[in-house]
């Protein structure tokens, strides 16, 4: 039955150009029951990260013992294609975390199993060598860009083969592992990957300015710092602020708490200074230059200007920096800067779909970009104090009026379209074989909807 009802489909969408699921081939097991929005959103969660499990972890590798994730999958003949990098196997996690956190009995246990096996089949992409930064030379264990398959651990990150902003979302999910487990091991690890990071900061005296050029490449073997290899840690490091803020541990002769915190605040700075745009959105990335002196480190020799291409998720992580930061200080530019770039996201990023007045938010990349500006209206959302507070509803809002809308009408075989206002369009390759990430982020922001859900409306 299911081969028929694909070549059906398949008909129609070469007649139309455009995908229109059949409602004969739809599941919508989660609507045979009277849901509240707000069990529905938790529900689709489920569903959707269990779908997701299922189609892009190879089942008879996993039945050997190991996790083996596909980037691709074909939901009109049911193949997989690729493997996924080290980002793309990290939105899995990503994924794994946010349903063992807002869920309860045999699905907490469902993913809770997942979550630990995927950290353990992490494996594949670490590896360690030594890498020269600007501040140091020594052995370091990173997570390479690609799987390795002869050893676990074993994996190449050399030169360019491991990027700092791999490291930072990995970073997040190891707090997010601890948050929802309370193994210290993963604290332990993230705070040893937060060094690494640290470690690649660039402190290079700039001699028209006499300061620091400042700024993370985005990796030990590339010159350019960009929005991602800087802005996604300042979250993370307010995270590890909260967590030491109370206790007197120490780091190279210093107060962890504020240590993290300095940090944070010195990203947030250098990254606000070089990658905003006067829209009040985040640009890309400043091109530069190093070479490697006599004392055998890394020394900037030229930094150019901000590539202006603006993406969801490099607003979207300067938003979490930023609502994070003001929790932490109550320093309210950094409360009046996210209410800025939120306001501009929306407006620019959320433009209304004109037939439907759906927020279309962009699809020319993976969705993680839009799981994270979506992330950053969540913080917002939780940091505002303000008179303008109630205005970050209409933000989240946003986001699950176009998630409903894709799942009411293109659900199918468990995926939802890149496009949730288009849905699937025939001939386009993100739709014919769907990314893993993208699957991985449909999933996530119901879940992260359904934590705000309960948050505010407890």
């Amino acid at each position: 039955m299911k081969k028929i009802c694909v070549k059906m489909i398949m008909v129609v969408l070469t007649l139309a150009m455009v995908a229109g699921i059949a409602t004969a081939c739809k599941r919508t097991e989660v609507d045979k029951v009277k849901y509240s929005v707000e069990e529905r959103t938790a529900a689709r969660a489920v569903q959707l990260a269990k779908s997701t499990l299922e189609k892009y972890i190879d089942a008879e590798i996993y039945a050997e013992g190991e996790i083996y994730i596909y980037d691709s999958y074909n939901p009109w003949d049911d193949t997989n294609d690729g493997v996924a990098s080290v980002w793309h196997y990290t939105s899995v996690v990503a994924m794994a975390n946010r349903l063992a956190a807002i869920t309860g009995g045999s699905d907490k246990t469902y993913f809770n199993k997942y979550l630990g096996e995927l950290w353990s089949e992490m494996d594949w992409y670490k590896g360690s060598a030594e890498i020269t930064s600007y501040r140091s030379k020594q052995n370091r264990t990173m997570y390479a860009v690609n799987r390795v398959f002869d050893n676990k651990n074993a994996a190449n990150i050399r030169g360019i083969n491991a990027v700092y902003d791999d490291q930072m979302w990995i970073i997040r999910e190891l707090l997010s592992s601890y948050s929802v487990t309370g193994d210290a091991k993963y604290l332990t690890q993230a705070e040893a990957l937060t060094d690494t990071c640290l470690d690649g900061w660039d402190d290079t005296i700039n001699p028209a300015t006499g300061t620091e050029y400042g700024g993370i490449t985005w990796g030990p073997g590339y010159p350019s710092k960009h929005t991602c290899s800087n802005a996604p840690l300042i979250a993370p490091l307010v995270d590890l602020y909260n967590h030491y803020k109370s206790k007197s541990d120490t780091i190279y002769n210093q107060n962890k708490a504020e240590y993290y915190l300095n940090w944070a605040k010195k990203i947030y700075d250098f990254s606000l200074a070089t990658f905003k745009k006067s829209n009040d959105l985040y640009g890309d990335l400043v091109g530069a230059g190093f070479v490697v002196g006599a004392d055998g480190l890394k020394a900037t020799t030229w930094q150019g200007t901000l590539d202006i291409k603006q993406y969801a998720y490099n607003t979207g992580t300067m938003l979490q920096g930023g609502a994070k930061l003001y929790t932490a200080t109550r320093d309210a530019q950094y409360l009046t800067q996210a209410q800025n770039s939120a306001d501009a996201a929306y407006r620019i990023f959320g433009e209304k779909d004109k037939a439907t007045g759906i927020s279309a938010y962009p699809t020319n990349s993976t969705l993680q970009f839009n799981f994270q500006l979506l992330l950053g209206f969540v913080e917002l959302a939780y940091a505002d104090d303000s008179e303008y507070a109630g205005v970050n509803a209409t933000y989240i809002e946003s986001f699950r009026e176009a998630l409903d809308y894709a799942y009411d009408n293109f659900y199918h075989d468990g995926l939802l379209p890149r496009n949730y206002v288009a849905g699937w369009i025939y001939g386009v390759d993100y739709d014919t074989y769907t990314n893993v990430m993208d699957s991985a982020a449909g999933a996530e922001m119901y879940a992260l909807i359904s934590q705000y859900y309960t948050k505010t409306k407890a």
